[in-house]
C-alpha cells in the first residue's frame, strides 16, 4: 500500500506539474514551444514567453484545467488515505469509494485532453504571434499521470482491504488439564448423571404397587422388571408380556377386569401402527449420492414433517402435494423402489427403503412398504390418482434427470 502510494504521488505531480504534454523544437533550444496543463511556453527568435491557455482555442483549455485539478484532488485523497492507514491503522471506506469515482473520472479526462482534443496548430500561432506550420509532439506526460492515478486507485483499495496479518493467525483452542485444575487436591468420585425418568404413557394396572423414584429408596430384594429406555428395546422377561414401544398404548386382553371402566385421556388404542421389524440400514454406496433422501418421515393429518439427508426440515402439507411417483433405482443402485412425494419447489420427499416412518399407520412392509405409502397419500389428495406398476430407471443419466424435473 505504501509503495502505491508514494509512486502514485510521484506520478501525479510529475505528469500534471513538472512535465510539458506537447513539445514543438524548431532550431535546437533556441526556437521551442511546450504546452503543459497550465500554460504555453514558447521561445521564438530568442525572446521567451509563457501565455495563459485561455488563449487557446477548442476544448483544450477546458479539459486541461479540469484535469489538473481533478488529478491533484485525488493525490490529496490518496495522501490522506495512506497516512491514516500507516497511522490508526484503518482508512475510510466512504473516502475509498470516492477515490474510486475520482480516479475513474481523471483518467478519463487525462485521456481525452491528449489523446482526442490536442491543441490546434493555428490557435497556438494565434498565442504566441508566430506563424507554426508543424504539428505539436505528445510527450510521455499524458501515459505517466495515467499510470499514476492508476497506482493510487490500489494504493486506496489496500488501504482498506484486510492485511495478511489479519488473515494470517490460526485460531489455538485452550485446553485445560483437569489433573493440573485440581492444583493437588483429590479427584472428587465421578456421579453418572441421573437418568430422567419417562412418561411411556401406558396404563397401569389397578391395585399394582407403585414404583417410587428416588436415590434413597431401598433395593428390592427380589429382581425387578427390566424397564425400556426411550427409544431402545429390552428383552422381555419370561414372566412378563412383551411391553410396546414408548408413547404407544398396549392393547389389553378382553378378560381384563380393568376394561370395565375407562379413565378420561386413557383407553385402548385403536388402529396404531402395529410395530414392524427393523429398516435395512442405508447402503454405503447409496450414502449422499441420492437426492430429496427421507431419513425420517411423520405422517400426520396435515401433511409430512421430514427430516431429510441434506440436512434440511421440511414440513409438506397435503394440500401443497401435486403428485407422487413410483420408481426402482437403476442396477447399479440395487434396484430399491422409491417413492418421490412431489409438491412445492425444493420440497420433494424421496421415501427409501431406509427411510423411518411414524405417525399414521400403514398397511404394508418391506416390498410392500412403497404401494402403501402411495395409497396413503392418494387418501389424503384423491386428485393425483394414477395407477401401473413402478418403472425401473434404466441408467444414472435417467436418475439424474428425473431429479432435475423435481427440483
Amino acid at each position: 500500500m505504501l509503495i502505491c502510494a508514494v509512486a502514485s504521488l510521484t506520478l501525479i505531480a510529475a505528469g500534471a506539474l513538472v512535465m510539458d504534454w506537447y513539445v514543438l523544437t524548431l532550431d535546437g533550444l533556441t526556437e521551442k514551444v511546450a504546452i503543459d496543463l497550465r500554460s504555453v511556453h514558447a521561445c521564438v527568435d530568442h525572446v521567451c514567453m509563457t501565455k495563459p491557455l485561455a488563449l487557446l482555442s477548442g476544448m483544450f483549455p477546458t479539459l486541461s484545467a479540469v484535469t489538473l485539478w481533478s488529478s491533484l484532488g485525488f493525490a490529496v485523497l490518496v495522501a490522506f488515505q495512506a497516512g491514516a492507514r500507516i497511522l490508526t491503522g484503518t482508512a475510510y471506506d466512504s473516502f475509498t469509494k470516492l477515490g474510486y469515482m475520482l480516479s475513474l473520472m481523471a483518467i478519463s479526462l487525462a485521456v481525452a485532453t491528449a489523446y482526442m482534443f490536442g491543441p490546434e496548430p493555428q490557435s497556438v500561432t494565434i498565442a504566441i504571434a508566430s506563424r507554426i506550420d508543424l504539428s505539436l509532439q505528445r510527450t510521455w506526460a499524458p501515459l505517466t499521470l495515467i499510470v499514476g492515478l492508476i497506482a493510487g486507485f490500489a494504493a486506496i483499495y489496500l488501504a482498506v482491504a484486510a492485511d495478511s496479518s489479519d488473515l494470517g493467525a490460526t485460531y489455538k483452542p485452550v485446553t485445560v488439564n483437569p489433573d493440573a485444575a485440581l492444583h493437588g487436591r483429590a479427584r472428587p468420585p465421578t456421579v453418572p448423571p441421573a437418568i430422567a425418568r419417562q412418561q411411556t404413557g401406558i396404563s397401569r394396572t389397578a391395585g399394582a404397587p407403585r414404583d417410587q423414584a428416588g436415590p434413597g429408596r431401598a433395593h428390592p430384594t427380589t429382581e425387578p422388571s427390566r424397564r425400556e429406555q426411550t427409544g431402545l428395546r429390552a428383552a422381555p422377561s419370561s414372566s412378563e408380556p412383551p411391553r410396546e414401544q414408548t408413547g404407544l398404548l398396549r392393547s389389553r386382553p378382553a378378560t381384563d377386569p380393568s376394561l370395565t371402566h375407562t379413565q378420561p385421556g386413557i383407553g385402548p388404542a385403536a388402529g396404531v401402527r402395529p410395530r414392524s421389524g427393523p429398516l435395512p440400514p442405508a447402503p454405503e454406496h447409496l450414502r449422499n449420492r441420492l437426492q430429496y433422501v427421507a431419513l425420517t418421515a411423520e405422517l400426520t393429518g396435515g401433511g409430512i414433517d421430514a427430516r431429510r439427508e441434506d440436512g434440511l426440515s421440511r414440513l409438506v402439507l397435503w394440500r401443497d402435494v401435486v403428485g407422487v411417483v413410483v420408481r426402482r433405482m437403476p442396477p447399479a443402485y440395487d434396484g430399491a423402489a422409491f417413492v418421490d412425494i412431489v409438491s412445492t419447489a425444493g420440497s420433494t420427499l424421496r421415501i427409501v427403503p431406509w427411510t423411518r416412518l411414524s405417525g399414521e399407520p400403514l398397511d404394508g412392509d418391506g416390498d410392500d412398504r412403497p404401494r402403501a405409502v402411495v395409497e396413503h397419500v392418494l387418501a389424503r389428495c384423491p386428485d393425483i390418482i394414477d395407477s401401473g406398476e413402478p418403472a425401473q430407471l434404466p441408467d444414472l443419466d435417467t436418475l439424474r434427470a428425473h431429479d432435475d424435473r423435481l427440483a
